[in-house]
């Protein structure tokens, strides 16, 4: 079992923010983008929800957060 003070590391480590993701957008849908993730040769089937407020194009190198769980889309950050 685990006392305080190491229960309190343990959450103060688990909120730290995760390491960003890179992808390649490869189409981009209505209700969301297919990915092809670093290391990753075929999109994805999924759609991945993404940032309203900025434009995207099949190519385009995108940073991606996991949220909660759920991948989201942040912004370009350039061409392949």
């Amino acid at each position: 079992m685990l006392n305080y003070q190491e229960q309190q590391q343990l959450n103060a480590e688990s909120a730290q923010p995760k390491p960003c993701v890179f992808a390649t957008v490869a189409a981009v849908y209505p209700k969301g983008l297919s990915l092809v993730f670093d290391g990753e040769s075929e999109p994805s089937a999924k759609l991945y929800k993404y940032n309203k407020s900025a434009t995207y194009n099949v190519g385009d190198r995108v940073k991606v957060t996991k949220v909660s769980g759920t991948y989201i889309v942040d912004y370009p950050i350039g061409g392949d």
